[in-house]
């Protein structure tokens, strides 16, 4: 969890760079493969198009895009069934990445 230019807590984003950085690779990895297999250049069209959506999806999901994924968690803060005062999540709840910042972000609206 990093700090953001606005002092708040930046969780990152469900989608990572990495992935769509690895969905390019491959398809330019077949891109280049069919110049000598042209049959090749439908499969590296799949995987642009896939990296295309998934960059997309990671742009919606960050706060330049609409902030979908903060949009997300709030909602289901609100709609957890909690009084306050017993555990939000069991122990072995937060092992995940997504209930962790749940977690973070209900202990930051509750204090």
């Amino acid at each position: 969890m990093d700090k953001s230019l606005s002092g708040k807590p930046d969780y990152g984003n469900w989608v990572s760079k990495k992935f769509v950085y690895l969905l390019g690779a491959i398809s330019l990895l077949f891109w280049g493969i069919s110049f000598v297999f042209p049959a090749s250049a439908v499969v590296a069209a799949i995987f642009l198009l896939i990296a295309l959506y998934f960059a997309y999806a990671r742009y919606r999901l960050s706060p330049a895009g609409g902030n979908v994924q903060t949009q997300i968690q709030e909602l289901v803060l609100h709609h957890l069934d909690w009084n306050g005062k017993a555990e939000l999540f069991a122990e072995e709840d937060c092992r995940s990445c997504w209930t962790g910042e749940i977690f973070l972000i209900d202990a930051k609206n509750t204090n």
